[in-house]
């Protein structure tokens, strides 16, 4: 993390054209819930001229984020190898609610990623939630269910991590409150790819086969009598299964 970057004048500049010119879609998914500028940032003076037009602080701030000078010096912090080319970010809002649930950001030869701040200079506290969260690996290989580290979205802020299969799992915690979390955020891929990243990548462990296993048949218990379940039998289990919703606080009780 690189705190106080000592650009608040071009930070504040890049802030206020976002939220004045740049429009962000509401996406909600199984995975995240988050306002997302349609307009892809690397590409949009191509796709959206007039809007590139009204926000040349926020296209300086990127061109500064991708110059030759700040690539090289993210290989040297982060050892992540040789930078190509490819310029691949975009700006997100998560307002009250939003979140990201947990993943490892493996997709094709990125590297690096990266998440620019341009939340509030007023400051960000606990309360506000929306802290971005590390986790470590569990001993059956998987991530541990609660975070071992949290960053704080502050302002004039710049973090960085590399990106590697099964490792680099992260999430956003939800905004309790009301500030906008404004980011500037996207990734750094390889010069040269990476060669079997993808198939190490979290997705690819979800969708991959499983090997195959051998289960012992349940003997059941030795009562003499059939299999059939007598009328106490069915009488617990429709007790188990009454579901009651309670409206209010949406939880389900099992009475």
């Amino acid at each position: 993390v690189v705190e106080n970057l000592g650009l608040e004048a071009p930070m504040e500049r890049a802030r206020l054209e976002a939220i004045g010119e740049l429009k962000a879609d509401y996406k909600e998914t199984d995975l995240f819930k988050v306002y997302q500028v349609p307009q892809d940032l690397g590409t949009i003076e191509r796709t959206a001229p007039e809007l590139a037009a009204k926000a040349p602080a926020l296209l300086r701030l990127r061109d500064a984020l991708y110059s030759a000078e700040t690539k090289r010096l993210v290989e040297r912090v982060t050892g992540c190898g040789p930078i190509g080319d490819a310029v691949d970010c975009s700006a997100n809002v998560y307002a009250r609610g939003g979140h990201l649930l947990c993943h490892d950001d493996v997709i094709g030869d990125r590297l690096v990623s990266y998440v620019l701040y341009l939340t509030e200079p007023e400051g960000w506290s606990a309360d506000d939630g929306g802290s971005f969260e590390f986790y470590a690996l569990g001993a059956d290989g998987e991530p541990e269910a609660a975070p071992c580290a949290r960053v704080a979205p502050a302002w004039n802020s710049l973090m960085l991590f590399r990106v590697e299969p099964s490792a680099s799992f992260h999430s956003v915690q939800e905004v309790y409150g009301d500030k906008p979390r404004l980011t500037i955020s996207g990734w750094y891929h390889a010069r040269d790819g990476r060669d079997g990243a993808a198939s190490r990548a979290s997705l690819a462990e979800l969708t991959r086969p499983a090997a195959p296993r051998t289960f012992s048949r349940f003997a059941g218990d030795d009562d003499g009598g059939d299999d059939a379940l007598s009328d106490a039998d069915l009488d617990a289990l429709r007790a188990l299964s009454l579901i009651h919703i309670s409206e209010p606080t949406r939880r389900y009780a099992i009475s």
